[in-house]
């Protein structure tokens, strides 16, 4: 078990009005946040302590949670926000705990049967997400660094940016043949410049829809969904593409089995090829961080850069 600061232990009892014992049990973090497991009694919670550095993000997750939990998804319940508590330079944030497993450590474990009806609902869950009305929830929605109201917002906020961005990093880095270099640094932007008259749908996206962020329940269902830090407006296309890297790159029939629970939902068509693009975008930003965080993973994420951008390059549609 691990001791909390007096300040946080004398916040948690008022918060909760009780003198029981707390106890905390520290938990995973992927960042400089810290988080605890909270017993109190028979109660359970969870005290997330946020840096500094990620205010402006957890803001506008905290913005989101409750228009969720109160339709019905799968989402942390907050229960209170210490701010400028005595002593601890962190915003406490105090929420139920949501039992489950993550599915990155479950899903491989389900039966054949239960596998099937998790990626079911999985897919059912975030064409739940993308079709909530965007009037309705564009005010909160929006992603601190990339405010987007219009098509043309999401192809020069968030795509022009970030292609830009990683072509920063990468083209002078070395990373990659110079003939492939010269014409990404040609055809990546003017393809980004075209996106801004595609006929592109905006929907609420979670921004991070993969396995580590759904917690499973002992009977296979989806007990909770996490991390909505990155939640933004932007196309949906975007995030299938996300999740489609992230869980299921490597296993086409089951990405079938997800994308189809999916169309069920929202019955739109799925433009392959922009997906695909998607994808090639996510793998210049996998290799821009080995390139300036992690040199002995440039080999192998070049290599697959690579082999995603000659996939591009020979598909006719593609210039």
């Amino acid at each position: 078990m691990t001791n909390l600061a007096p300040t946080l232990l004398c916040w948690l009892h008022a918060t909760l009005n009780t003198d029981t014992r707390v106890s905390a049990k520290s938990l995973p973090a992927r960042s400089n946040n810290r988080s605890f497991r909270i017993t109190v009694g028979e109660n359970v919670y969870v005290l997330k302590l946020i840096h500094p550095q990620r205010a402006a993000a957890v803001a506008h997750e905290l913005a989101i949670l409750p228009y969720l939990h109160t339709r019905g998804f799968p989402v942390p319940d907050v229960r209170a926000i210490g701010r400028d508590l005595p002593g601890v330079p962190e915003t406490a944030v105090l929420r139920l705990y949501l039992p489950g497993t993550p599915a990155s450590e479950r899903y491989a474990q389900l039966p054949p049967a239960s596998r099937a009806a998790f990626l079911a609902a999985m897919g059912d869950l975030l064409a739940c997400i993308h079709t909530l009305p965007v009037a309705e929830v564009a005010a909160f929605w929006q992603f601190p660094e990339d405010t987007v109201h219009a098509p043309e917002e999401w192809a020069a906020n968030f795509v022009q940016k970030k292609i830009a961005s990683d072509l920063g990093v990468l083209l002078p880095s070395g990373a990659l043949a110079p003939d492939m270099a010269l014409r990404m640094e040609t055809v990546l932007p003017r393809w980004a410049e075209a996106l801004a008259n595609a006929d592109v749908m905006l929907a609420p996206l979670h921004g991070d829809f993969y396995l580590d962020n759904l917690l499973v329940a002992d009977d296979g269902a989806i007990s909770g969904l996490l991390d909505w830090e990155a939640a933004r407006l932007g196309d949906p296309l975007w995030e299938l593409a996300r999740t489609q890297m992230a869980s299921f790159a490597d296993t086409p029939a089951v990405w079938e089995c997800f994308i189809t629970a999916y169309a069920r939902v929202l019955p739109c068509p799925v433009d392959r090829q922009r997906v695909a693009c998607y994808r090639f975008l996510m793998a210049m930003g996998d290799l821009r961080y080995a390139v300036r965080h992690a040199p002995d993973l440039i080999p192998a994420r070049a290599a697959h850069l690579t082999t995603l951008w000659q996939l591009l390059t020979e598909d006719d549609a593609w210039s």
